[in-house]
């Protein structure tokens, strides 16, 4: 059975406020990312929602570049051991 994680706050009256912790650490990254480094260990993911999924995922390092829309600058962000 999968949980549902929800608390209404009943003085607001067309308003339900959702929120969910689950002390999560992973980085996940997609395929849109340049990968740095390959660290040769694979893991076994499950999805949160029920939905049957096992899949074997590689763990890498990658860089994403964000361009910030304001000042035209671009960022490098480097993103270690993600998923």
């Amino acid at each position: 059975m999968c949980p549902i994680v929800k608390s209404v706050d009943s003085h607001l009256k067309d308003r339900i406020h959702v929120e969910l912790d689950s002390n999560v650490d992973t980085r996940v990254v997609g395929s849109n990312v340049l990968v740095l480094h390959d660290h040769g260990h694979n893991i076994i993911v499950d999805g949160y929602d029920c939905t049957p999924m096992h899949k074997n995922i590689t763990i890498a390092d990658a860089a994403v570049a964000y361009n910030d829309p304001q000042t035209g600058d671009t960022s490098i962000l480097l993103i270690n051991q993600a998923i």
